[in-house]
Formats: structure tokens, sequence, C-alpha cells
């Protein structure tokens, strides 16, 4: 991408931040209210090692589904302007179905209410307000009432898990906090991939109310990603902003996920990185993060975030690399559910850890 276009992307980043908590004016409820609302079009695709079957809102369809021999549930929600033809959620289920364990997984497509036509700046600065103000609760709406219902019917499912990239981790946050809302229950994990900051920095949908155990991957702070610290435990990947790899390579990364050309830039490259680092701590446990206590400190400065040396540093990086090596946690799927705190995790090249890829 050249400066022209990075400069635009920077003024619409910037506006939409910088805008009013709800610029949509969604408590009136004109605007939203006036949107179509099939909630029949958020589709369900249901994997395991053996069979896939497209899932519907009903019992009858769960019922008929061949759901895994697994206590074990996993759902997958995409960014915005995918849908689960891409390959990033592919890969996602891929890299799992290739473990040990036969899990159930399931991948999310609400593409056809997120109003997202494209890449294009255009698309993202008219149609994500309304995907954020509009279409992200009922979309969480219609995932609760999904799970709960899953739960009914499949009883030895115990443990459910979303993890969801961008706008889907944020449509993940508050899933769970529907979920609690209609069943009472929590949901018992809920993983932000880089989840969405712009429309989201003054009121973030992904809490530590969101599951009993929530986790954070931070890979482009303070450009399309969050930048505070949201669940109980919050991984900050080299200095949180620019991957070293997407400096490089940005064209191999979102080549491997199968985006446009135009995407082959540090920022875009970063945020979308934190699927495949991710998908590359699924059957690797020994992807390490150290704890940096001064992050939280740290990030409310945006200076700490945005200067950037020739080394590609900022004070994340230089402060948590300077910190104690002890209590390392392992990283990614395998986080230990007892963690606590603000982490910092350094990963060279993210496409060895997936060598040999997924197939697709």
């Amino acid at each position: 991408m050249n400066y022209t276009m990075l400069s635009i992307v920077l003024i619409v980043l910037t506006l939409l931040r910088s805008s009013k908590p709800n610029p949509l004016n969604t408590d009136s409820g004109a605007i939203c209210e006036s949107l179509p609302s099939d909630q029949n079009s958020i589709k369900f695709y249901l994997y395991t090692k053996k069979s896939s079957a497209e899932l519907t809102v009903d019992k009858d369809s769960i019922n008929a589904a061949p759901f895994a021999d697994s206590n074990k549930l996993v759902l997958y929600l995409h960014g915005f302007a995918e849908s689960v033809d891409v390959a990033g959620p592919k890969i996602v289920r891929d890299a799992y179905l290739n473990g040990t364990e036969d899990l159930n997984v399931v991948l999310v497509d609400y593409s056809g209410m997120s109003m997202a036509r494209g890449f294009t700046l255009y698309d993202f600065a008219s149609s994500f307000p309304r995907s954020r103000y509009c279409y992200l609760p009922r979309i969480a709406d219609r995932l609760a009432e999904m799970i709960s219902l899953i739960q009914e019917v499949v009883a030895r499912i115990s443990h459910t898990h979303l993890v969801g990239l961008s706008l889907g981790a944020q449509i993940a946050g508050k899933t769970g906090r529907r979920y609690k809302e209609i069943t009472g229950r929590t949901l018992n994990r809920v993983t932000a991939l880089d989840a969405a900051g712009t429309c989201f920095e003054q009121s973030p949908e992904i809490s530590r109310d969101s599951a009993i155990f929530v986790d954070a991957i931070h890979t482009n702070a303070g450009w399309f990603g969050l930048v505070a610290p949201v669940g109980h435990v919050d991984v900050y990947l080299n200095n949180g902003i620019v991957q070293p790899i997407c400096l490089t390579n940005a064209d191999a990364v979102t080549g491997f996920l199968g985006m446009p050309s135009a995407m082959e830039e540090p920022t875009i490259c970063s945020h979308v990185s934190s699927v495949l680092f991710f998908v590359a701590s699924i059957n690797n446990d020994k992807i390490y993060a150290q704890p940096c206590r001064q992050i939280r400190q740290l990030t409310r400065n945006a200076e700490n975030i945005f200067l950037l040396d020739r080394d590609n540093d900022n004070a994340i990086s230089l402060t948590c690399s300077s910190s104690s090596n002890e209590q390392q946690i392992v990283f990614g799927q395998h986080v230990p559910h007892n963690a606590l705190g603000t982490y910092h995790a350094t990963i060279s090249n993210i496409l060895e850890l997936l060598n040999p890829p997924p197939s697709q």
C-alpha cells in the first residue's frame, strides 16, 4: 500500500475512533430498526474429523447433525468483510481437525448481516459502523440462541469456546454476555484475535464478563485492533502493533489467507496475522509468552505504541523484552485457564510454525 492510501486509511480510522460512542444514535432505534433483520442469513457449519453438516437453529437440525463424541465445542467467527469461504476460517478449522482430538468445530458465517461488500475503504467507512451498532447485537443474540440449543440437545457438550477475529472477536464478547442473560450460565472461554478497535475503543463488547476465561491476542493495537487489555490474559505479540514478518513478507501472510493484493501492507497484515499466530499454537504447546506488568500502563500513552525505532521496537517490546523470564505461560490455544495478567511474546516467523500448512 502506498503512503497516500495509508494516509487515507489512517484518516478513516481516526474519524471513526474519535466519533461519539454511538454515531448512529441507535438508542432511538431509528436507523437500526429500518435495516433488514433476516437472522436466518447467519449460517452455521459443523465439522468433525469424519463428517460435516450445515446447522440451523432448531432442534431437528441439531438432532440430526453428526456431532463428534466429544464434550467440546469450538465456534469460529470470521472478521469484517469476510465469510467462511475465505482461507482464514478454513485454516482454523483444519488446525483443530488435524489435532489428535476429534472436536466439534463450527464456522459461523455472518457475512449476510454484516453489510460488507468487499475490502474497499468505502465499504469499511460506510458499512462498519452499521455492522458494529446495528447488526452485532442481532448476530450475538442468534449465536447465543444456537449455543444454548446445541447444549440442550447434545447434552455431552459441556465446554464451549468462541474464537473470533477482529469484528468477530467483539461479536464473541457480546455473545458471551447475551448467553449468560439467556441461560444464567457462563461460557467457558472466549478468545479474541486482535479484537476490532474502530468504533470499540470507548465501549468494547469483549471483556472479562464474556466468559469464565477470556484471552486476547493483540497484533495491531491502535490501528485496526484494540489497544487496552480486555481479558483475563492479554498477549501483545512483538511490539503489539506491527509484526516483523509483515514488514518483509506482508504479501506472503495476506496471500496465505487469500486476501486481495490491495491488502498487502503492514498494518492489515499485522491485524489478520493474529489468526495465524493462534493457529500455530493449536497443535504446538511450546510457544511461550512472558509476564509484563507494565503493558497496562504503557498502553495508556499512544506514544508508547506508535513510536517505532529502526528495529521495529516501541516501548512495549523494549520494556517487556527486558522483563523477567520467570513464570512463562504457554501462548494461544494452550494458555492455562487460571492465568491472569498481561504478557508479551515474540514469534519471529509464523509461517514457519505453520509448516506444513493446513490443507485448504
